[in-house]
C-alpha cells in the first residue's frame, strides 16, 4: 500500500499552481528559506509571474499573508527575503513583495525537541526481573522511533 507522502506532489500539484507555485518548495521550507523569526511572521499565499521579456526568465511577485502589525518591520526586511529565496532557487524568480495584512500561519520548520526522559527510580524495586522489565520499557518509551520525527 502506497502512502499519501509518496504521491504528495502529484495529488497538490494543480492546487499549488493555481496560487502561481510551480513548485511547491516555497511553500514547504519556507522557515529553511527565509528562517524561524521571519516564518513567524509571514507566510507565502501566491505568486503573481509577469509575462517574461525577451529572453529572460518570467519574474513573480510574491504575496504573503502577515501578522497584524508586522508589514512595516518586514518591508525593512524584503530585500533579504527576497535575496533568500532566489538564492533558494537558484535564479532571480521573485522582483518583489506584496503584503496582506490578516493572520499569518506560522509553519513550524521542525517538531520541538523531545523533553528528556525523567530520571528512573527503581533503586526502591526488590524483584530484578520487575526492575529489568521497567527499565526496557522506560528506554523503548523514551527512545525516538527509526519513523518518528524526533529520530530524523
Amino acid at each position: 500500500m502506497d502512502t499519501i507522502g509518496k504521491h504528495f506532489r502529484t495529488l497538490t500539484a494543480k492546487a499549488f499552481a493555481s496560487h502561481g507555485f510551480h513548485e511547491a518548495e516555497v511553500l514547504s521550507r519556507w522557515p529553511e528559506i527565509v528562517g524561524d523569526d521571519l516564518a513567524k511572521l509571514c507566510t507565502p499565499e501566491r505568486l503573481k509571474w509577469s509575462a517574461p521579456k525577451s529572453d529572460e526568465k518570467p519574474t513573480a511577485t510574491l504575496h504573503l499573508r502577515t501578522s497584524p502589525g508586522r508589514s512595516l518591520e518586514l518591508q525593512y526586511a524584503e530585500s533579504r527575503i527576497v535575496e533568500r529565496i532566489n538564492t533558494y532557487l537558484g535564479y532571480a524568480a521573485i522582483s518583489r513583495l506584496k503584503f496582506k495584512s490578516g493572520t499569518a500561519i506560522a509553519i513550524a520548520a521542525k517538531p520541538p525537541a523531545p523533553k528528556p526522559p525523567p530520571p528512573l527510580e527503581l533503586d526502591a524495586i526488590k524483584d530484578p526481573d520487575l526492575k529489568a522489565a521497567l527499565a526496557r520499557l522506560a528506554a523503548g518509551v523514551f527512545t525516538p522511533s527509526a519513523g518518528s520525527p524526533q529520530a530524523k
